[in-house]
């Protein structure tokens, strides 16, 4: 499962997505714009958004946990923090990143 926020908006997905789906939320080349942590070891939410929000000047969206604005649609994946593979995330950790970022 992951998650997607478009203009604001929520959406829940089952399945994990490639980089072209991730690539086409956020409309374009993707970058980490944060790291959320979960109840399972090795395990985080990775969220993502356009590498070139602020050029394309896409609305704000947040502020990471190191202050700085992020812009545009997301896509939140859950990660291996040690390989980096994506796994499948459940709602809840999904819904407690959400929370975390303030969408």
């Amino acid at each position: 499962m992951y998650a997607t926020v478009k203009n604001g908006k929520v959406e829940f997905h089952e399945g994990m997505p490639t980089l072209t789906q991730m690539q086409s939320v956020v409309g374009g080349y993707i970058e980490t714009a944060d790291r959320c942590p979960t109840q399972r070891a090795n395990v985080e939410i990775g969220v993502y958004c356009n590498e070139d929000g602020i050029g394309l000047e896409l609305p704000l969206t947040f502020y990471n946990t190191y202050g700085s604005p992020i812009f545009g649609d997301l896509i939140l994946v859950a990660e291996n923090s040690r390989s980096g593979n994506t796994v499948k995330a459940t709602k809840a950790e999904l819904e407690m990143a959400v929370m975390r970022i303030g969408i």
